[in-house]
């Protein structure tokens, strides 16, 4: 199915900066996944398990950030 990225600005949370990225699909559904921002503008995908269907709080991300990958 065809969908629409939204980058939205990052943020440091825990020291670690991060970006949230919403996808808008066809049908109207939305859902927001989490990316670490790396070195060299390397991303890495933190919600690969299961993407939010709200914009993440600071502490979900946070959780996020101390699960090992």
């Amino acid at each position: 199915m065809k969908h629409t990225e939204v980058f939205h600005p990052e943020q440091t949370v825990n020291g670690a900066t991060v970006q949230v990225v919403e996808l808008v699909w066809a049908d109207g559904g939305r859902s927001f996944d989490v990316y670490e921002v790396k070195e060299f503008g390397l991303m890495l995908l933190l919600t690969e398990a299961e993407s939010f269907d709200c914009y993440p709080t600071y502490e979900q991300i946070s959780a996020l950030l101390s699960d090992p990958v």
